[in-house]
């Protein structure tokens, strides 16, 4: 799996749901076969355009703690939660993990400071494919 997006929360949102962490979203592609499967079962009588059933993303949203504990869920669209097999997870959050580690400074932030408020799940998204509300 190759993450092609990754979007944080500002540790500013942990007044809003939780204490140290901050949470992140990332998406994938080239997904496992296995899962890949599923998501097309699933997706049947969907109204998707065909590329977005035959090449679907995985979203993973993960929190990475102070203490270094990592909390994580995967979804596909409509927050359509999927188990990945044990390997495949280590992988993912191993990859994610040192990505955020060089590059946490430069990700977009779900924080709106003009506003003080969190952003809604649909500017999170647009931010996440990096395109202007």
């Amino acid at each position: 799996m190759k993450p092609v997006e990754i979007t944080w929360k500002s540790t500013s949102c942990r007044e809003y749901g939780y204490k140290g962490a901050t949470e992140y979203r990332v998406l994938f592609e080239d997904i496992p076969d296995y899962i890949k499967d599923e998501w097309l079962e699933y997706a049947k009588g969907i109204g998707f355009n065909d590329e977005e059933i035959k090449n679907p993303r995985l979203e993973m949203e993960l929190k990475l703690y102070e203490n270094g504990d990592v909390e994580f869920k995967y979804y596909f669209d409509d927050y359509v939660s999927f188990r990945l097999h044990d390997e495949d997870e280590d992988g993912a959050i191993d990859v994610v993990a040192e990505f955020i580690k060089k590059h946490d400074k430069g990700l977009p932030d779900a924080y709106n400071k003009e506003t003080d408020e969190l952003m809604g799940d649909g500017d999170w998204i647009l931010a996440a494919y990096g395109k202007e509300n």
